[in-house]
C-alpha cells in the first residue's frame, strides 16, 4: 500500500493512506481537551453572566414593554414565535377564540 509522506505533530509522526487518512494504528489523539469551550460557547457564557445583573434585568424589561406597547402583535411574531416549539399551532375555536395544539393533535383532526 502507497502511503504519503508521514505528518507530524509535536514530534510524533502520523503516516497516512493514499486518500488522506489517517493509516490504521496511527491516529493522532482526540482533539481539544474535555469541556473546552468554543468562541461561541464562550460568548454565550457572556451574554448569560451579563443579562443575570439585576440592572440589566430592569433593562431588558423595559425595553421589551416599550417593544411590547408600541405593536403587540409584530412583538409576539417576532420575539415570541420563535421561542415556540415548532410543532405547537394555533386553532381558532368559535368557543374560546383560540388554543394551542400539538401537530400531532392537528393531523388527527384532518384525517378524522
Amino acid at each position: 500500500m502507497n502511503s504519503t509522506p508521514p505528518f507530524t505533530t509535536a514530534h510524533v509522526e502520523y503516516r497516512r493512506d493514499e486518500t488522506g487518512r489517517f493509516a490504521p494504528g496511527n491516529r493522532p489523539p482526540n482533539g481539544n481537551k474535555k469541556g473546552r469551550l468554543g468562541g461561541r460557547a464562550q460568548a454565550l457564557q457572556t451574554l448569560d453572566r451579563m443579562l443575570a445583573q439585576e440592572r440589566n434585568q430592569e433593562n431588558l424589561a423595559n425595553a421589551l414593554q416599550a417593544h411590547f406597547d408600541a405593536d403587540p402583535i409584530r412583538f409576539f411574531k417576532t420575539l415570541i414565535m420563535p421561542l415556540l416549539p415548532q410543532d405547537l399551532k394555533i386553532h381558532t375555536t368559535a368557543e374560546t377564540g383560540f388554543s394551542w395544539m400539538t401537530l400531532p393533535e392537528i393531523i388527527l383532526r384532518k384525517n378524522s
